[in-house]
């Protein structure tokens, strides 16, 4: 299956940037096969999940330019909805096939259910901030015309909103690694005093993520005492998430009231496609295990 073949970072990001791409809207295969193929590959093994969080600031950047360039009958997903997806399919919650970050045996041969280790969505809000302050967010350009310079800008500023939009919807629990926790908790400090956050939206997703960070720090024992680079171990316990409720455009799944291949999802619309999904993935990975018996 093609969940153990992508490998290949740069072949990853080609594939999201395809599947969200204005110039595939009318490629229903290649939209709905992407539609199942990218949840199922990222949620079935945790490095898949793992390698998707490395290229979404790469992706984010990608089709921010492509949203700048499209002609005026053109549409194209909203990039906050991109984010949403991305943020989704990189959520440790969702992984379907356990392994020794999510069970254990004890002494008897009983199986343990651990906490689901936030690591991954760690390392994500690492990146999104550390592109969100640097220079590539910030416009350079000495020798633009005014016009060329004002463009730019603004492209580079929506790009920074949506990158720190995404960090309300990571999941922050204290079963993480420690060193992660603290090196994301600084971070988030270090944008706040930089005041990079430009308006309400950014703002507030700032905040909230340094109040979950400062909440699950604040409640793990083991992270005061813990030695360095030991991930926290604590009782199965939910997190922290903050997720905006509201329409959910997803490329490549037409609606019985539009052709565009949109579709405005309701909360419990989501819960029962996510369902569905996870059934799908647990059938084919019944499949692939059937096939090498």
């Amino acid at each position: 299956m093609l969940t153990s073949v992508v490998q290949d970072e740069e072949l990853l990001r080609q594939l999201v940037v395809c599947y969200f791409d204005p110039t595939t809207k009318d490629n229903a295969g290649v939209r709905q096969a992407l539609s199942y193929f990218l949840p199922v590959y990222c949620h079935s093994r945790r490095e898949n999940m793992e390698r998707m969080a490395r290229v979404v600031v790469g992706i984010m950047h990608t089709l921010m330019n492509l949203g700048e360039e499209l002609e005026e009958d053109e549409e194209m997903v909203g990039i906050a909805v991109v984010g949403n997806m991305l943020a989704d399919w990189t959520d440790a919650r969702k992984l379907v096939v356990q392994d020794e970050a999510t069970v254990s045996w004890d002494e008897a041969g009983r199986k343990e259910v651990k906490a689901v280790n936030g690591d991954v969505h760690l390392s994500l809000v690492e990146d999104l901030l550390e592109k969100a302050m640097s220079h590539g967010c910030t416009s350079k350009l000495d020798h633009c015309s005014v016009t060329a310079y004002a463009i730019v800008d603004h492209v580079l500023e929506e790009e920074k909103k949506a990158l720190l939009s995404m960090l309300s919807k990571l999941y922050i629990t204290g079963n993480s690694n420690a060193e992660k926790l603290q090196s994301a908790h600084e971070l988030v400090i270090e944008a706040i005093d930089l005041k990079i956050g430009t308006d309400a939206t950014t703002r507030n997703a700032l905040n909230k993520l340094e109040a979950a960070l400062n909440k699950v720090i604040g409640e793990s024992s083991a992270f005061r005492g813990g030695t360095e680079g030991e991930t926290i171990a604590e009782p199965a316990q939910e997190g922290l998430t903050v997720v905006d409720e509201g329409q959910i455009e997803l490329p490549g799944v037409p609606s019985d009231e539009a052709d565009d291949m949109k579709m405005d999802v309701t909360k419990h619309e989501v819960e029962d496609m996510t369902g569905t999904n996870d059934t799908l993935l647990e059938e084919l990975l019944d499949d692939d295990e059937d096939g090498g018996a």
